[in-house]
């Protein structure tokens, strides 16, 4: 899917201070769809008492209030709704930051272990929320010349 990708070895051999691996385990579900995913959890602290989280500038919140959404939804006769679930596995790590994204991986228990690293934003990671509701508002300002009633639409929503 290109959400990750194997770690290349002369990357590997990085300062600690240009890289951090991230902790994560599974979360298991009575689904078909989806019976096991994997959860990353960049609020585990590491050896020195720090985490990822504690490291990142998180970004003002774009979106409004929950509860603003809410009575604003009770406002019209119709509305539309839309799955975001995938959201953040739109928006593109810049390369030079997704070292700071590593994980620690084996398909089966008797594999070796192999270093990879997030391409895209994760859910577990402070930042994450900013940087997925930034990134539509960029995009509704970078095409409002061809779609302005989407780029209003777009801002209308998040900036309540």
């Amino acid at each position: 899917m290109g959400h990750a990708e194997r770690v290349p070895e002369a990357d590997l051999i990085k300062p600690a201070s240009h890289s951090f691996y991230l902790a994560h385990h599974a979360a298991y579900k009575d689904s078909a769809s989806t019976p096991l995913r994997v959860v990353f959890d960049g609020s585990m602290k590491t050896t020195t008492g720090v985490s990822l989280n504690d490291q990142l500038f998180v970004g003002p919140t774009v979106h409004p209030p929950l509860n603003d959404v809410l009575i604003h939804f009770r406002q019209h006769s119709y509305v539309l709704t839309t799955d975001v679930s995938k959201m953040y596995r739109a928006v593109a790590l810049a390369p030079e930051d997704r070292d700071f994204h590593r994980f620690l991986w084996r398909e089966k228990a008797t594999d070796p272990v192999v270093d990879y690293r997030m391409t895209r934003v994760t859910f577990g990671i402070a930042s994450a929320p900013f940087l997925a509701t930034n990134s539509v508002l960029h995009l509704a300002e970078q095409n409002e010349s061809e779609l302005p009633l989407a780029a209003k639409a777009v801002r209308v929503l998040l900036c309540r």
